[in-house]
């Protein structure tokens, strides 16, 4: 399965979700979602029912942090994608070896609630080209050489960002919290189609302009950002998502966007939108709330 085959969003709404028997109330109460199908980690296998499964999720509650992958998940033998957590307790990532993960997944969700967790040096996962975490997750561009989309909160050391930018191949990179304006030209030699600056202290996007072939930008919690004129180089961006972020004062620059298609902007407080109405109307897509 190639990462423009999985679904949208896809380790966050999956519809097979694996537990013990004392939190599988907890499943059913954590998202109502009349396709929600749970699989019990000590229940007898099902091989025409296993077959089914190509996404996975496995669960337990912050009470009581996820502290292994059941043997269970190695008999999926189609499963595709695999999310952990959201309490991933960092001793299971630890303990994590070649066999852990079955070796059709393609993409991988590895959620600590933000705590910090160490990938095992010596265990690669060639066909993982999809990874996706909430924390920030040690590991080197060895374990994870094929990446073509990852999702990370840049280390102390920004070594497991480094990691990613070694896969000449990736074309997705959401940074949870953004190093400085540095990762742009650090950045610069990937085909990077969808970028997502999710928090941090930026208060331009000076340095954007190296990634103009960007297609789809997320701005979201950058809560000092003043200034986004530097997007006005991105004449390939189809489309723009800002949140919570109200401190922005050129907003009028997007009508300078020849390509814009479609734009989200939530609780960005009075931007000014305004002043670029007639732009906004011809717009394919806008959704505004709580911004004017």
């Amino acid at each position: 399965m190639t990462l423009e085959a999985l679904p949208k969003n896809a380790l966050d709404r999956l519809e097979w979700v694996m537990t013990d028997s004392r939190h599988a109330t907890a499943v059913t109460d954590m998202a109502p979602n009349p396709a929600l199908k749970i699989l019990l980690a000590d229940e007898p296998e099902d091989p025409a029912r296993d077959a089914q499964i190509t996404e996975l999720r496995l669960y337990a509650p912050a009470t009581d942090r996820l502290k292994q992958i059941p043997s269970r998940v190695r008999q999926l033998k189609r499963l595709e994608c695999l999310a952990m957590g959201p309490s991933v307790d960092p001793a299971l990532v630890a303990s994590i070896d070649e066999t852990s993960v079955p070796p059709g997944v393609t993409a991988l969700g590895v959620f600590t609630s933000g705590a910090a967790a160490t990938w095992p040096r010596a265990v690669s996962l060639p066909h993982v080209i999809d990874l996706r975490t909430d924390g920030p997750l040690t590991f080197a561009h060895e374990n994870f050489p094929n990446l073509q989309a990852v999702s990370l909160e840049p280390t102390r050391n920004g070594k497991n960002l480094d990691a990613a930018l070694a896969c000449q191949g990736l074309r997705e990179l959401q940074l949870l919290s953004v190093p400085g304006h540095e990762v742009f030209q650090k950045s610069r030699h990937l085909p990077l189609a969808k970028l997502g600056l999710l928090g941090g202290k930026l208060e331009t996007l000076q340095g954007i302009e190296a990634l103009s072939q960007v297609e789809w930008l997320r701005l979201h919690n950058l809560r000092s950002l003043r200034s986004i004129s530097a997007v006005k180089a991105l004449t390939h961006l189809q489309e723009l998502e800002i949140r919570y972020c109200k401190k922005i004062e050129d907003i009028a620059c997007l009508a300078d966007l020849p390509n814009l298609r479609r734009l989200q902007v939530l609780a960005c407080g009075d931007l000014g939108l305004s002043r670029i109405k007639p732009f906004l109307e011809k717009l394919d897509q806008v959704m505004i709330s709580a911004s004017a």
